[in-house]
């Protein structure tokens, strides 16, 4: 039972090797802005290790009448028509961009193929909650509107975004289902190592999710570790009770009209905790769902896409998107 697995296994082998061949553990810690640089550094490092864009995905920047940046991917001599996703990107809530994963976007648009619009939301803690959640709102309204002028179909909308990416790609869903035009209802969820209970709102869980917390099995974890989920959470929650339903979706009453639902986790992941209670939850709520495990491998390890296992993930997630969406 996945209460009763804490994080007693190793780092897989190609995981261990690449931190030898790197320098070293790399785990984001500090505040806020530290957090930021240290964000920035490892994008620049990995940048420079990757080839040049690929010319196959054109890529356009946008605004929304609310003035929220976006920048539109598309696979050139695609077809018309095609699924179209908003793409949210991790960071913390609080660090990263809307091109700062242009790698994987890339790689998504072409191989589903479809159409991804990656929003600039606003970061904490100079925005905290709701920001960041209406920008994301204002992106997928702009893109649901704009989707066949775009190349994309208006009737196969999806998100996709990873960490707190994941965790607005839900929020985001469970607001247009509250507050938006079910004309725009999206086909699926793809939140990829999300948060989905903030650490300040674990006491308010019921006694049946409580039992997947393990708080204390995630040392020497890399990437991020517990202490950065905290000093990110508590700057995107800032005022607001960290058990908003639109904060830790958790606790949303209108979990049960989520469309499908795509997660993905990793037992060297202090979010792994999260994925296993929402699928607990999802099965609950019979929302229909798929939980891919990568064993071995630390939080959003898919960023670096020379590892083996990289590859099988974003394999993995694109074949779930055509599957679902086209």
């Amino acid at each position: 039972m996945a209460s009763e697995r804490p994080n007693n296994t190793p780092f897989a082998a190609e995981w261990l090797a690449f931190e030898e061949q790197t320098g070293g553990r790399f785990v984001t810690h500090g505040t806020v802005h530290e957090m930021r640089e240290q964000f920035s550094g490892q994008i620049s490092k990995l940048n420079s290790m990757l080839p040049p864009p690929s010319d196959n995905v054109s890529s356009e920047d946008h605004r929304t009448s609310e003035g929220v940046l976006v920048r539109v991917y598309k696979p050139k001599d695609a077809a018309s028509d095609l699924p179209i996703g908003l793409y949210i990107h991790s960071g913390g809530w609080a660090c990263g961009d809307y091109i700062a994963e242009d790698h994987l976007i890339r790689q998504i648009a072409q191989s589903v193929p479809c159409v991804l619009v990656s929003v600039e939301y606003r970061l904490a803690p100079e925005n905290p909650f709701p920001a960041a959640l209406e920008d994301c709102f204002a992106a997928y309204g702009w893109m649901a509107k704009s989707a066949k002028q775009l190349g994309g179909d208006a009737s196969k909308l999806f998100f996709v975004g990873g960490s707190a990416g994941g965790n607005l790609s839900l929020t985001t869903t469970l607001k247009v289902l509250d507050d938006g035009d079910p004309s725009i209802r999206p086909k699926g969820v793809f939140a990829l190592c999300p948060a989905v209970a903030a650490i300040a709102a674990v006491d308010e869980l019921p006694e049946e999710l409580k039992q997947y917390e393990h708080p204390d099995a995630y040392e020497g974890t890399a990437m991020i570790d517990k202490a950065a989920v905290v000093t990110c959470g508590n700057a995107y929650i800032g005022s607001s009770s960290p058990s908003d339903p639109l904060i830790s979706p958790i606790f949303h009453p209108k979990l049960s009209q989520l469309p499908y639902v795509y997660l993905t986790t990793s037992n060297k992941d202090p979010l792994n905790d999260d994925a296993l209670m929402f699928q607990h939850k999802l099965k609950a709520e019979g929302v229909q769902h798929t939980l891919n495990e990568y064993d071995g491998y630390p939080h959003f390890f898919h960023l670096l896409p020379h590892l083996e296992m990289s590859l099988k993930f974003m394999t993995d997630l694109t074949m779930a998107i055509r599957e679902r969406c086209s």
